[in-house]
């Protein structure tokens, strides 16, 4: 088979999303949806295609050879850094039309709808999210999918409009039906959430954009916008005329008879966000302008026919072009003309949207109006060179002002002062420097002018402007990169920066130079931590890469990325999304490639360390593991590098300080690193004095909350990165210093959420949770043990039957199980610390609390879950509680149900296994194995049924060792005798044999 014809991956939604994220999908799916005539071709394992947007042709291509890394490019900006833009998710939905009806229905997710000047918006750090409503990508109002009144669009022609369109001066009236009644646009509550569907948000970016503001009732537009503004509305009973405006216009192939007869014929297209090219220009004329432009000329790769490509020169050029041409409305265009010793402004007609702001500008800064002409004159040099250091950009790229020729003329010798970045890699990073370059102005010339307020320098025959805006991001980034709030602007400054500070440093540098380019080592080391995309696949092994999902090989190339760059970080996903197996993952590829010896180690609470031990063996089963705790300490430093994985406890690891610090380890992972946000604790100290070469944490609950606790975890993974704050600081310094700090460690923490992946996701995670009993647990478990072999091998020799056998067993059996789930069960004197389950509930309830999961927990021994209650009482937590002497069922179900301020539910696992509707929860937690795992399957189906939105965990706490784990794995093959023996009313008289016994108690 031809690489032609080999088929393309299936580009369903989910993949989509997945790929680019929601924003590029919502975009890329608006563009695919449109008029224009787009191409898409595969040649496997790529990708390519034509995709016109707003008169520009953009050509994105996508290389498949690794879905979950897959290569994208195009000639956007976004494209030319590498991300996955809205034109490779449209080029990805055309592809898939080709044979099939595209699902296009706007996403569920309630994530921000794209503006309407998407197509060049560089990424942006993740916002914080409300637990209500998101602001959308509009400016003006607040659009949501899920919350608020749901508003509809109608969009009213004039009754005039044959003879109003030629001379474009096309006046509609848009209103908004709300509740049955149809309001200006003006009436709607901007600090409201309003729901609208995709084709009115469209027309509300449009009208936002052109309006230069919030979107207007009354518009006056051309041909070109009204033509644009009703190609969303195909098929859609949203358009009347205002004479009749209850009676919606049809549509009839595309068109409205009537209407676009009047609308053809436009000489001068301009195009919006979303617009579309006039099919009426000819080709001729298209390639004059793109000759006036820039535009360079190459073979397309469909069938050689030729045509015209922005080169990448050009690009940002044509892009403000085409936004001056959008903001040009039939109130007319503002006019300039002048010198560097005058201005005369004449402004646009008062219909603008922008005449009042431009008129107290100008106002404000000292003009004065001449009735004569009409027009706005300021007649001082020194005013003038300011007004235009601080205005001209945005007369130009904003306001679409017109300048003279004069004016032109007149200011060649007027230029901007440019931010410049200069580059020099040494031995430990890189030197960057920064200066404000003004021809050939001294240094103290233009420290001079900013002291004094003057806005311009001169340089020979030239004034440079000093734009204020680019001084203030100059002095703020100046701020950043030292690391000193109280640092002044200088015109020249350089900063050495080291590789832990190349992602920070990009994102402050690329936003102020528009000459920044990186030399190739920087972009090696920094891009893949702004650029997920970036990430080379892990070096993993067969058996172990089929068992990752995508969010998880990503997560280990993300880890190993750092690991190479001899950086660390914090893996911090939510609490199921399986934080161990990517930290094992990392393990491997490490001890796979490193030629240098040394072991990984693990700390982690000492309820953890038999499950990082099983996890190991079940996935890196090639490592070899050791549990250094407890009985099994290792006291000589050589004897611990004998192994590639050590796992130990935070306590076991501060006793033990001076063994552990004298291994150099490849790898250090902390496991739950809330157990180190106090760096002055003894575990923290212990920890950071160990040497390994890569340092990571792993956490599921939010760090971002506590500042102190996020600088204490980073004096462990980079000392030094995150700068001390000085003391004796005013509340804004330090509030600097927070959010420098924020900003400093957010390439160093991954957090994924069951949401943000829930399309990799099952419905319902199952995961099994081994806790290692230790001191007066484990002594009382082993006593009773000991007991039962006794009494049954004593039963034997004295020849008893087989019922009394079976009732010995079964009762010593039951106290087993009751020592395993919690000791204070048969010795109420014994310390809840004792209880290896309980302090593996401790830290799975305090992850799953902070993540806001809600949470059902089941035994089927009461004495258990009033233990829990009283720990939960002793912690604050609310709870509702139901066992077999409950009458109130069914108003607890709906008080937890109805009231998210209660977290937990504690539930017998006999009283509440069934008849249940729970969906308020999402995490299950089985505190104690049933014999039959179908009652377990039952008693998680309380919160995994119809009605869950969420994906539920379900997580069981098993005893290591013990009986416990033997009914797990007994409950695969011999469910029936696990039943004739644990139930009691069946012990005496089952027909379970002695051997099942005995495999049961581990004899």
């Amino acid at each position: 088979m031809s690489s032609s014809d080999t088929p393309a991956p299936d580009f369903d939604k989910n993949y989509l999303v997945d790929l680019g994220g929601w924003s590029a999908w919502r975009e890329g799916k608006a563009i695919a949806e449109s008029r224009a005539q787009h191409r898409a071709e595969w040649n496997a394992p790529i990708l390519k295609g034509e995709i016109l947007v707003g008169g520009k042709t953009y050509y994105p291509r996508l290389n498949l050879r690794s879905k979950s890394f897959p290569d994208a490019r195009c000639n956007c900006q976004k494209g030319m850094r590498g991300l996955v833009c809205e034109h490779v998710i449209a080029l990805c939905l055309v592809y898939q039309r080709r044979d099939e009806a595209l699902d296009l229905d706007p996403p569920t997710e309630p994530e921000s709808p794209p503006s309407a000047n998407s197509v060049d918006e560089s990424p942006r750090p993740p916002a914080k999210k409300s637990a209500k409503t998101k602001k959308s990508g509009l400016k003006t109002m607040l659009i949501s999918q899920e919350h608020g009144d749901e508003i509809k669009l109608r969009v009213l022609l004039p009754p005039n409009l044959e003879s109003a369109a030629p001379k474009d001066a096309i006046v509609l009236k848009i209103q908004a039906e709300l509740d049955g009644e149809y309001l200006p646009l003006e009436h709607l509550n901007r600090k409201k959430p309003y729901r609208v569907a995709s084709h009115d948000y469209l027309a509300l970016a449009l009208l936002e954009e052109w309006c230069q503001g919030a979107p207007s009732s009354i518009v006056q537009l051309n041909r070109e916008r009204v033509s644009i503004l009703l190609d969303n509305y195909v098929d859609h009973e949203s358009i009347c005329f205002l004479s009749d405006p209850e009676t919606p216009l049809e549509w009839e192939d595309n068109e409205i008879p009537g209407v676009h007869e009047f609308l053809e014929d436009e000489p001068t297209p301009v195009y919006g966000a979303f617009g579309r090219r006039s099919s009426k220009r000819s080709t001729t004329e298209e390639e004059d302008d793109d000759e006036e432009k820039g535009v360079g000329s190459k073979y397309s790769a469909f069938g050689g026919a030729k045509r015209r490509v922005p080169a990448e020169s050009t690009a940002r050029e044509n892009t403000r072009k085409r936004k001056r041409a959008d903001v040009s409305t039939d109130a007319g265009q503002m006019e300039i003309d002048g010198s560097p010793n005058f201005l005369a402004i004449k402004l646009f007609g008062r219909s603008h949207a922008n005449y009042a702001t431009a008129l107290d500008l100008l106002r404000d800064e000292g003009f004065r109006n001449e009735p004569s002409n009409g027009k706005w004159w300021l007649r001082d040099s020194h005013k003038v060179l300011n007004f235009l250091a601080t205005y001209w950009d945005r007369l130009e790229n904003e306001w679409g002002a017109k300048f003279s020729a004069n004016f032109k003329k007149q200011m060649k010798s007027v230029k901007t002062a440019e931010i410049a970045t200069e580059i020099v890699e040494v031995r430990n990073g890189f030197n960057v420097s920064l200066s404000l370059r003004a021809g050939k102005a001294a240094e103290f010339e233009v420290r001079q002018a900013i002291s004094v307020g003057r806005q311009y320098v001169s340089s020979g025959k030239s004034i440079y402007l000093l734009n204020p805006k680019r001084i203030e991001a100059l002095g703020k980034a100046q701020k950043a990169l030292s690391g000193d709030v109280r640092s002044e602007l200088v015109p020249s400054f350089t900063q050495a920066v080291n590789s832990a500070a190349l992602a920070d440093a990009e994102r402050i540098l690329s936003p102020i130079s528009k000459d920044w380019q990186p030399p190739e080592s920087w972009i090696e080391r920094s891009g893949a931590l702004k650029e997920i995309n970036r990430l080379k696949p892990p070096p993993l092994d067969e058996s172990l890469d089929q068992t990752l999902r995508s969010y998880q090989r990503i997560g280990v190339a993300w880890l190993l990325h750092l690991y190479t760059n001899e950086l660390g970080g914090v893996l911090a996903d939510e609490m199921g999304l399986g934080k161990t197996l990517q930290a094992l993952s990392l393990m491997q590829c490490v001890h796979r490639s490193d030629d240098e010896s040394g072991p990984s180690l693990v700390i982690c609470p000492a309820s953890v360390v038999e499950n990082w031990i099983r996890e190991a063996k079940r996935f890196v089963p090639e490592l070899k593991s050791l549990a250094h705790h407890g009985s099994q300490r290792i006291k000589d430093p050589d004897e611990l590098k004998c192994y590639d994985l050590i796992v130990t406890s935070y306590g076991t690891m501060s006793r033990d300080v001076n063994i552990l610090g004298a291994v150099d380890f490849k790898l250090i992972v902390g496991d739950e690193a809330q157990h180190i946000k106090n760096k002055k604790t003894q575990n923290a100290r212990s920890l950071r004095s160990l040497i390994g070469r890569g340092k990571f944490l792993l956490t599921g609950t939010p760090i971002e909350n506590s500042l102190d606790d996020l600088r204490a975890l980073f004096e462990f993974l980079m000392p030094g990165y995150l700068a001390d704050r000085p003391t004796g600081l005013d509340p804004d310094s330090r509030n600097w210093y927070d959010q420098r700090h924020r900003e400093q460690a957010a390439p160093y923490i991954l957090r994924r959420s069951k949401k943000m992946v829930a399309p990799e996701l099952p419905d319902k995670i199952e995961q099994i949770f081994y806790c290692h009993m230790e001191g007066a647990q484990a002594g009382l478990y082993e006593k009773i043990l000991k007991d039962t072999q006794e009494t049954i091998y004593s039963l034997e020799e004295n020849g008893a039957n087989g019922g009394a056998v079976r009732m010995a067993a079964f009762n010593q059996l039951l106290r087993l199980r009751q020592v395993c789930a919690d000791p204070r069960i048969l010795d109420p004197e014994m310390a809840a610390g004792a209880s290896s389950k309980l302090q593996a509930f401790r830290e799975i309830l305090e992850e799953a609390l902070e993540d806001g999961h809600r949470i059902l927990v089941f035994s089927q021994f009461v004495s258990v879950l009033k233990l829990l209650r009283t720990e939960l009482e002793d912690q604050g937590h609310s709870y509702c509680y139901l066992d077999g002497s409950t009458r109130n069922r069914q108003s607890l179900v709906d008080r937890f149900n109805e009231n998210e301020d209660i977290p937990v539910f504690l539930i017998s696992l006999k009283a509440g296994g069934t008849g249940l509707n729970l969906t308020g929860a999402d995490t299950v937690i089985h505190y104690d194995p049933w014999w039959n795992p179908a009652i377990e399957q039952q008693a998680t189906d309380r919160a995994h049924r119809i009605g869950q939105k969420r994906i539920v965990t379900s997580i069981k706490l098993i005893a290591a060792d013990t009986v416990e784990e033997n009914v797990v794995e007994l409950q695969k093959t011999k469910a029936k005798m696990l039943e004739e023996l644990l139930e009691a009313s069946e012990a005496a008289n089952s027909k379970v044999s002695l051997r099942d016994i005995k495999d049961i108690l581990g004899m």
